[in-house]
């Protein structure tokens, strides 16, 4: 079709909520789980779609729901076959939706929790999302009609038919969705979800003694190594969510495999090098937290936990913590024979050879384990533009073309992340979510960015496509939630700030936090100083020009900054003259980025005295140094 054959019907399809459904999740595997189960029900809706008779748009139909986007449109020959399909999509999508949330019932009921456990579990299921099917007969659309909608002159030549189409069908799904879905008051009284706080916690409810005591009681439930965790107080949308890879009928039991946690991917840089110096003290401990694990069953952390929880001592306080998680049968009765017992060995071992690794790393002059990890986030810039031609006809071939492209990348996503010791949470195209070590995140987000396709549109434009990121810096402990939240805010950042830059926000274990945008030159100049910072080069004279940071004039010149940067670091402790060329080039980076006339100047923080830009610069080489060596 090249833009001149007239389609008749549109359907458009869209289904939230998304981000705040994604951003529900006290785990890194909750937050796969999200993200598939979001590709899966589109997938449903998608292929019924197809299946009545339509032609897809965007995204192009594989029949593959995997990190398929939770949007796509469809065209058709006449209306009728449209509105059939709609209804079809409505079906199709209720149906895979309300079988898995079943699934996960039966799953649960089988754990005989104690009744009435699941008020309300239906009203929660049937209200949570909103998915919007929107059909437009484009074939009732005169040219007069188009005009006043887009308000052209008259007489302007106006766009092909397929272009026209589009434009009007995504107007229509954009005005339906600025309608809100308000959900119907529900609810018997009980606390809120403690991973989505807008839905009460199942459970029976009445005096709060009751509810505690029912959530006391069903933690620890487990299925396929998935469980109710002692914080955990979960409402239907959450459990089904949680459990839906538990169940052996459902396509999301692929995820029922071992998935990092934020301690393994904090810790998996460092790990190679230790195994490279220290493979003998390595494999001690991962033996140890191995056999410790084996013995705790279902209630085991990762050896990532073991290897970074200080909380974790040879002392009774934690043998009891550790022996209330064991099974009745496999629990020792007596608290004052606890060291006489198998458990106790296996902690004593553990944490024995834990000690050992961290005393043989000091010796060796390695780190001590991060405790720090990255989200790292991209999103296309203009797709919305890019897709409806940039102002140019489109045709099936520019959807097909575009498409494919975004496909192939996604698809090569998750080799990248993997080679940055990352874990993909989802590689949609034009959107994507990964974890990696604090150390791997600007590494990452380059290499994301360097393969992001830089001209999808060139069948209708010559207009090039680029990309936002966003990285948000964690402790491992920190609330995962919130660090998304944070890596959302960074990409809006980016975003305010031009496009095809990096918003990097770090949050401390202090509670402090620091947030920047970057561009990708400056991103690759702090890459440099973080590489010479890690082989063990100073940066005490980072602290020198801080201080002098407030008494730095606003207004003052490039060369005058410049001169006081260099001569404060060639002051430093022997700091090697290729080091120095490196904090210079950061300079010039920053300065050349933040006084873009293309972009809106560098921002000042209320608090802030002295030279902005000089100020980002400083965080810049801070930010550089905390990838090294913060926190540890």
């Amino acid at each position: 079709m090249d833009g001149g054959e007239l389609v008749n019907a549109w359907l458009s399809f869209s289904l939230t909520p998304v981000q705040s459904f994604l951003q529900a999740a006290r785990t890194v595997r909750d937050l796969k789980v999200g993200s598939k189960l979001l590709s899966y029900l589109a997938g449903q809706a998608f292929d019924a779609a197809c299946a009545a008779g339509g032609r897809a748009l965007y995204p192009a139909h594989s029949g593959d729901w995997h990190n398929l986007p939770n949007r796509f449109v469809v065209c058709y020959e006449t209306l009728a076959q449209a509105q059939s399909a709609a209804e079809g999509v409505h079906k199709a999508f209720d149906k895979a939706w309300y079988t898995l949330a079943d699934e996960v019932k039966k799953l649960l009921d089988q754990q005989k929790w104690p009744a009435p456990w699941d008020e309300d579990w239906d009203k929660q299921v049937q209200t949570f999302w909103d998915a919007r099917v929107i059909v437009v007969d484009t074939a009732a659309w005169s040219d007069d009609d188009y005009r006043a909608l887009f308000n052209c002159a008259s007489g302007a030549p106006l766009p092909n038919p397929l272009t026209r189409g589009w434009k009007v069908t995504t107007t229509a799904l954009a005005a339906a969705k600025a309608v809100r879905k308000i959900p119907p008051d529900q609810g018997i009284g009980r606390p809120k979800c403690t991973m989505m706080g807008d839905l009460e916690q199942m459970g029976p409810g009445g005096p709060v003694g009751t509810q505690r005591g029912f959530w006391r009681d069903v933690t620890g439930t487990s299925h396929h190594g998935i469980r109710i965790g002692e914080r955990d107080r979960l409402c239907a949308i959450a459990l089904i969510k949680r459990f839906a890879p538990a169940c052996d009928s459902t396509p999301l039991r692929e995820l029922r495999c071992p998935i990092s946690d934020t301690a393994t991917i904090a810790t998996e840089h460092w790990r190679k090098e230790v195994q490279e110096g220290l493979p003998d003290e390595l494999a001690a401990f991962d033996s140890a937290a191995g056999e410790l694990a084996k013995c705790l069953g279902d209630s085991a952390d990762t050896s990532g936990r073991y290897l970074l929880d200080d909380n974790l001592r040879y002392n009774q306080a934690t043998w009891s913590r550790l022996n209330e998680g064991l099974s009745p049968e496999k629990r020792h009765p007596d608290p004052r024979t606890w060291e006489q017992s198998e458990l106790a060995g296996l902690l004593k071992k553990t944490v024995g050879a834990r000690d050992a690794l961290k005393r043989a790393c000091r010796e060796k002059g390695l780190s001590a384990p991060p405790r720090y990890l990255a989200i790292v986030e991209l999103d296309g810039d203009h797709m919305g533009r890019l897709l409806g031609g940039d102002g140019e006809d489109v045709t099936e071939e520019h959807f097909q073309h575009l498409s494919s492209r975004l496909r192939a990348y996604g698809d090569s996503v998750p080799g990248m992340v993997t080679e940055h010791y990352g874990e993909t949470i989802y590689a949609g195209g034009d959107e994507l979510l990964a974890l990696a070590p604090r150390i791997e995140a600007i590494p990452l987000a380059r290499e994301l960015r360097n393969n992001f396709p830089d001209n999808l549109a060139e069948k209708v434009t010559r207009r090039g496509s680029t990309a936002s990121m966003g990285i948000t810096i964690f402790h491992y402990r920190h609330d995962l939630r919130d660090a998304l939240h944070h890596t959302h805010q960074a990409i809006d950042r980016a975003k305010k700030y031009g496009r095809d830059c990096c918003g990097i926000a770090v949050l401390k274990r202090s509670g402090s936090e620091l947030h920047v945008v970057a561009s990708w030159n400056v991103l690759d100049a702090m890459k440099a100083l973080a590489e010479s910072f890690a082989s063990g080069v100073t940066d005490r004279w980072l602290s020198q020009l801080a201080q002098m940071a407030p008494g730095v004039h606003p207004n003052a010149s490039k060369g005058a900054v410049e001169a006081l940067i260099r001569r404060v670091v060639k002051r430093g402790e022997g700091t090697p003259q290729g080091v120095i060329d490196q904090v210079m080039t950061l300079w010039n980076e920053t300065w050349a980025f933040l006084n873009d006339p293309n972009r809106p100047g560098p921002e000042q923080d209320d608090e802030q005295f002295g030279n902005p830009v000089f100020n980002a610069f400083l965080n810049y080489v801070g930010i550089a140094s905390f990838l090294v060596r913060g926190g540890e």
